[in-house]
């Protein structure tokens, strides 16, 4: 690989999941996911020393589920941070809706 090429930050990997209730309704949600990411080093042959953390995320998606089970809305929330834990530019807000199809 030449020298002038230069590696980006890549997620390694969701590595911690959670789905709980939360009031205060019963078809009420919520999924939060927290993952890492990794760096490379900054010259090419010491990459057998491994990638370096550059930071965190979590993923949180509230969701609600229709009365007859048939349908869903959601609101999720992307928040990053560097490698001491403080929120860093990069995260996002989205909505989403699914209805199930029918056979």
């Amino acid at each position: 690989m030449a020298k002038s090429q230069a590696f980006r930050p890549t997620l390694i990997a969701l590595v911690i999941a959670s789905l709980a209730s939360c009031a205060p309704a019963p078809d009420q949600f919520e999924a939060r996911y927290t993952f890492f990411t990794t760096t490379p080093p900054p010259e090419v042959k010491s990459l057998s020393g491994g990638w370096l953390p550059a930071g965190s995320g979590v993923l949180t998606e509230r969701i609600t589920l229709a009365a007859d089970g048939r349908a869903f809305d959601s609101s999720i929330t992307l928040v990053m941070f560097d490698t001491s834990g403080k929120p860093v530019a990069g995260g996002g807000e989205a909505s989403a809706h699914g209805t199930r199809a029918g056979l």
